[in-house]
């Protein structure tokens, strides 16, 4: 078969037009695959650049529960402490209570004793109850009359009663003294 020229011209062109196609086409996929290549590599930065972000996070959690778990600890410490000196301090506000109610008992038989010798100094019946100890004013019952003022007060009243008997005893001692003969 004879190819006539205008035959091979057309083939050439349709050759060339597929050819200038193919390589458009060529060129087209390679932009758009630079493109993606672009665009992947951007994506791998930016999940490289998460990964950093949740690693320094995930690091900052843990150095968290560990301060927290320090925190706890801390705590549990000081709240032990509060307790053994609540506990330290109910037993000092008992031992005072006890004390307190000691020192009243102790005030009351001095101020029977008191009121004794202030009875026999006036020349009066001696109280039989004072005599016994059981005292001729009641002792207290409850905390109120425990209080410090008021044991102050009694205090106070005792002194009192104590500087009186003094005088009287320093004076009994001078009429004594006159009474007796000197050698």
């Amino acid at each position: 078969a004879v190819v006539s020229t205008q035959d091979y011209g057309e083939k050439r062109g349709t050759k060339s037009l597929v050819g200038g196609l193919l390589t458009r086409n060529l060129t087209n996929e390679q932009e758009k695959t630079k493109i993606l290549t672009q665009s992947l590599d951007k994506s791998v930065t930016e999940v490289g650049d998460m990964r950093s972000e949740l690693d320094r996070r995930i690091h900052q959690e843990e150095e968290l529960i560990g301060r927290i778990s320090d925190l706890e600890r801390e705590l549990e410490a000081v709240l032990l402490k509060m307790e053994l000196y609540e506990s330290k301090e109910n037993r000092d506000v008992e031992n005072s209570e006890l004390l307190m109610a000691e020192y009243n008992a102790a005030f009351q038989d001095l101020n029977s004793v008191v009121e004794v010798c202030q009875m026999r100094v006036q020349g009066q019946q001696l109280d039989i109850s004072l005599l016994l100890g059981l005292g001729a004013s009641p002792r207290p019952s409850n905390k109120e009359d425990l209080t410090v003022e008021s044991q102050l007060r009694n205090i106070q009243t005792l002194r009192s009663n104590i500087e009186t008997l003094d005088l009287l005893s320093d004076l009994y001692a001078e009429d004594i003294g006159s009474q007796c003969p000197t050698q």
